[in-house]
């Protein structure tokens, strides 16, 4: 199986904009709702933030 293609890499080579959001939500809805507002990339951190291991 091929691995699938990079979009926000191609975008990034081809000098293309893209806008994107730093989450630190303790809950799976805080990546939920960003990424369906159209964001091209959203980075999820959990070292400040209050996730739970």
């Amino acid at each position: 199986m091929a691995a699938p293609e990079n979009q926000l890499k191609q975008a990034l080579l081809a000098g293309d904009v893209q806008i994107g959001i730093w989450l630190g939500f303790g809950a799976p809805a805080g990546a939920e709702l960003p990424a369906g507002c159209g964001f091209d990339w959203c980075r999820g951190a959990g070292a400040h933030s209050p996730t739970d291991p």
